[in-house]
């Protein structure tokens, strides 16, 4: 053998050996990509979706993403989503459920099973129904040429019932609520009205339903929620909302407080409040969100208008937590809306509200507050979870979620989930 095949050979063997342990460590420190039959729901802690565009923004169909399972020491399992974009999750007692403007998929807690159901649009809510398995979906019927029509499906993987909703309201939002379901409406019906608020029962005790329970009209001109899942407190929805109060307005008869309107940073004037629907006697209540000394809330916190909160945010003393824009956690009282900062642990304290350098996703259990936290220019580069307990705001764990680097730069993360049985999630 000549020296020039001898060097040759020891070359190719170097390569070689550098190709095998690059490939360990990929397979090591790099999240596992597989499907979803290969998905344990047990084994894991939080779920959430990355996308190449936010939620609300203009994007192109079936545009491609991941769908991530992450344990509670951070490591990270993969699934390549083909209509991200279009993406929903919701975790249950005793299944995982996603759904898409193609398909639905479920899986059990209790073991390694997927059933699958083709889909045919994306809903504007879904909530978990009691027993832990189905879930009330509530679409837009684009189908229908005029009105507000709408289509609620009730999904387990045995078996899809729907029912045709015909509104002379648009809905903005849904909530499980006393085992009945109701779709809810923040929003003016044309340029010249002002905001209606007002909610439907759409499901009752299982059963469909079609029933408006309550209507309010207001004095404001937008209205902005944040979010399309509602929690609810003691048979009543909660939410926040952003009015929009147009100048003419403070001249005439509006009810406010000239003090607690405050000027975004686009010079649009607005009223934080907090709302509550019972779902009983039908009564709306309309609350200013103020500080323990009846001011509005400094303008840097909300004047984004992304309130974070999901529909296990209310605790047991009768308040909501929720994040806001700067990453504080705030505790704002249900029966007045008096708020007080219940952690600063995780608040960013060089924020500045024209360059918004994070965002943050809630999801709750019963327990704890969890909140995923990423760079709003680069979402991957080590994102992390906090979990909070909701007793007293006090950081249970903070989670990096490992390495998700090779997806590139161009992604978002949303809809972050709980896996409400893994015993973690009951510190």
């Amino acid at each position: 053998m000549t020296t020039t095949q001898t060097h040759t050979k020891k070359r190719f063997f170097k390569i070689t050996v550098l190709f095998i342990l690059l490939c360990l460590c990929t397979h090591i420190f790099m999240p596992r990509n597989v499907d979803f039959t290969r998905i344990n729901p047990a084994d894991y802690r939080w779920a959430l979706l990355s996308k190449k565009y936010r939620s609300g923004s203009i994007a192109p169909e079936n545009e491609q993403g991941y769908l991530f399972f992450v344990t509670a020491d951070g490591r990270s399992t993969s699934v390549k989503i083909e209509d991200a974009y279009n993406g929903n999750v919701v975790w249950s007692p005793q299944s995982f459920f996603y759904s898409d403007n193609h398909v639905q998929r479920w899986l059990s807690n209790q073991r390694n099973s997927l059933r699958v159901r083709q889909a045919t649009a994306s809903p504007l809510g879904i909530v978990p129904l009691t027993d832990g398995l189905s879930q009330a979906i509530l679409y837009e019927n684009y189908s229908q040429s005029s009105g507000n029509n709408y289509q609620l499906m009730i999904a387990n993987p045995h078996k899809i019932s729907t029912h045709n909703i015909r509104s002379d309201q648009r809905y903005n939002a849904m909530s499980e609520c006393g085992n009945n379901v109701f779709a809810v409406t923040a929003e003016a019906p044309d340029a010249t009205s002002h905001v209606q608020l007002s909610f439907d029962r759409v499901l009752k005790e299982e059963q469909f339903d079609s029933s408006r329970i309550a209507s309010q009209s207001t004095q404001f001109d937008a209205a902005s929620l944040g979010q399309s899942v509602l929690p609810c407190y003691k048979s009543s929805i909660i939410m926040l909302a952003h009015f929009s109060v147009h100048v003419l307005n403070k001249q005439s008869d509006l009810n406010i407080d000239p003090s607690l309107i405050r000027t975004d940073q686009w010079g649009s004037e607005y009223f934080l409040a907090h709302v509550t629907m019972n779902t009983v006697t039908g009564d709306i209540a309309v609350h200013p969100v103020t500080d323990s000394q009846g001011a509005a809330l400094d303008a840097d916190m909300v004047s984004n208008f992304l309130m974070q909160y999901d529909a296990h945010s209310v605790t047991d003393d009768g308040s909501l937590i929720w994040v806001a824009d700067n990453g504080s956690v705030l505790k704002t009282r249900i029966a007045d809306g008096q708020t007080t900062i219940f952690s600063d642990s995780i608040r960013d304290r060089t924020y500045d509200s024209h360059n918004q350098k994070y965002f943050y996703c809630v999801s709750g259990t019963d327990a704890t507050l969890g909140v995923l936290i990423y760079e709003s220019d680069s979402a991957l580069h080590n994102p992390h979870i906090v979990s909070l307990s909701k007793q007293n705001g006090r950081t249970i764990r903070d989670i990096t979620i490992l390495s998700n680097a090779q997806l590139g730069a161009n992604f978002y993360l949303q809809d972050l989930v709980t896996n409400p049985s893994n015993p973690s999630n009951k510190e």
